[in-house]
């Protein structure tokens, strides 16, 4: 397979990519314009939670922790002099989500040999891939937060990162910073993704493939720490008397499990891997060490997701549903055709 055959291939998912993201872009603005309007129109009773894209940082927690993505809102509108905040929620989405999907893609097909014999297989992995992509987009517009993409965007550079340690150890360096990024825009993340790689270098042979366990312990270890070093920072020194919304418990895990229209999002949301992961077990596949960290901390995500926040608000769990089409692409094509062929 020639050089040229990979650009034209990566040059034509980018193109189709693109096409994705705009789309998905042009839902956002509309979906902030039509909240804006109404938020305007009808004000919510006063305690009530509320939430103005790019507006007065919050009074409450947690929005008032997730600093960096409005800051910078704000300052991108100051500097271009763009007045409707709208516009640059819709730009930050389609370029975070883009370059999350292009890492994404790379993911799910750069482990496969760059041979004539494995076109086919090449396409059939970003068939699959993009064809999975459509399900966590569609839970981004509804209830939607600007840090709901630029979280996918951090577990995809930190996995692609981790793909290249053993090339070299600069890749270190961008998983650091881009712990120190996300851990202004939502600390929840990081704290899951670093516990998992932390989590899984303890056992031999689980992600080995990626470096030395001492050095993925160690570097989970840090990602950790960064995340809860800023939370600290945040919750003690930067908002030190900020509280949560009056009329918002902290802990809903009660409600969340008792109700049927929050649960059902939620499995409709999570079918389509479901579906994937059932096919995985009855064939035994093999996972590799990117898949691993994908899976367990899509897992453990779920821990906190419906302890600590509504489970109707699939958008808290996108960044992971992005990361599962990656494993969805990888061995969906290979285990049906196994699974169809033997019946």
């Amino acid at each position: 397979m020639s050089m040229g055959y990979i650009k034209k291939e990566r040059l034509w998912v980018s193109a189709f990519l693109i096409s994705i993201c705009l789309v998905m872009a042009l839902n956002v603005h509309n979906g902030w314009y039509t909240t804006e309007e109404e938020l305007t129109a009808h004000p919510p009773p006063l305690g009530s939670p509320t939430y103005h894209i790019f507006g007065e940082p919050p009074t409450h927690t947690p929005e008032a922790y997730r600093v960096l993505v409005p800051t910078l809102g704000r300052l991108t509108m100051k500097i271009l002099h763009v007045g409707d905040p709208t516009k640059v929620a819709a730009a930050f989405d389609f370029i975070s989500g883009l370059l999350a999907c292009y890492l994404f893609y790379r993911l799910a097909v750069d482990h496969l040999p760059e041979t004539a014999a494995m076109a086919r297989t090449r396409l059939h992995v970003i068939a699959v891939f993009l064809a999975f992509l459509q399900f966590p987009m569609a839970w981004i517009i509804r209830w939607q937060r600007p840090e709901t993409l630029p979280s996918a965007l951090f577990i995809a550079a930190v996995l692609f990162s981790l793909t290249r340690l053993n090339r070299s150890r600069l890749w270190i360096v961008v998983v650091l910073g881009m712990t120190v990024v996300q851990a202004f825009t939502r600390t929840d993340v990081p704290l899951i993704v670093g516990a998992t790689v932390a989590l899984l270098s303890l056992f031999p042979g689980m992600v080995d493939e990626l470096g030395s366990r001492r050095l993925l312990f160690s570097l989970g270890s840090l990602i950790v720490l960064i995340d809860v070093s800023v939370q600290a920072y945040l919750k003690f020194i930067r908002f030190p008397n900020l509280h949560p919304w009056p009329s918002i418990r902290v802990m809903l895990l009660t409600e969340n499990l008792h109700s049927f229209h929050d649960l059902s999002n939620v499995f409709i949301a999570v079918l389509p891997f479901l579906l994937v992961a059932g096919l995985l077990l009855v064939k035994r596949a093999k996972l590799g060490a990117i898949d691993k960290i994908v899976v367990l901390a899509s897992v453990l995500y779920l821990g906190p997701y419906f302890a600590l926040g509504i489970v109707g608000e699939v958008r808290l769990y996108v960044p992971f549903l992005f990361a599962l089409c990656v494993v969805s692409a990888k061995f969906l094509p290979v285990v049906s055709d196994e699974y169809l062929g033997s019946h």
